[in-house]
């Protein structure tokens, strides 16, 4: 036996179809990669007030290192220092130096977390300049990250910068094994 649809099942399903094309309408709307051109991507950022679509413009001026988009979607008004501490951190994972620069220009506060993040990452560009421009630090954080993590140029920076070698990372390398596929452990023989 058959099912029939009756009228409010007819009308649930024209519904649900409706938000369906609705929620895919807006999908492709957020879907920025599109935009080669900046000029296009500045117009779109500055007519859309959506937080989604900002959201996604921050994303890629970070990956694109663009500081000019990044200008105009910062939220309007002085964001607070948690989401200000967490900008500049998201700007190092995408090895964003201009845009961190710009963001330490007008003066987003930064803490400890942003140089230990770049050494986790491997963004030496953006871990030399925290560090030049005195970043608060954890360096044995710093150090045990950039070597956990293999990054050999990004230790090295740490030591360079007066950043103390991890106690825990030494300890290990007096009693365990080195392992010779990790260049930091190579490295950290020598010394």
């Amino acid at each position: 036996m058959v099912d029939y649809l009756d009228d409010t099942d007819l009308a649930l399903l024209r519904m649900t179809c409706k938000i369906a094309r609705r929620r895919y309408d807006e999908y492709r709307e957020l879907r920025l990669d599109k935009f080669v051109d900046t000029a296009a991507m500045i117009r779109f950022a500055i007519s859309n007030k959506k937080a989604r679509v900002r959201s996604r413009m921050l994303t890629l001026a970070m990956i694109r290192d663009r500081v000019d988009v990044l200008h105009l979607t910062l939220p309007l008004g002085r964001p607070g220092v948690e989401l200000q501490r967490r900008l500049c951190r998201f700007t190092v994972e995408y090895d964003a130096v201009k845009c961190l620069s710009y963001l330490r220009d007008i003066g987003f506060e930064w803490d400890a977390l942003l140089a230990v993040e770049a050494a986790t990452f491997g963004s030496r560009e953006c871990l030399e300049f925290a560090l030049r421009e005195g970043c608060p630090r954890d360096g044995e954080e710093i150090t045990r990250m950039a070597t956990m993590m293999r990054h050999l140029d990004c230790l090295k920076l740490a030591l360079e910068h007066n950043c103390q070698m991890s106690k825990q990372i030494l300890a290990e390398q007096r009693v365990f094994q080195v392992d010779e596929d990790n260049p930091c452990d190579v490295y950290l023989r020598t010394l």
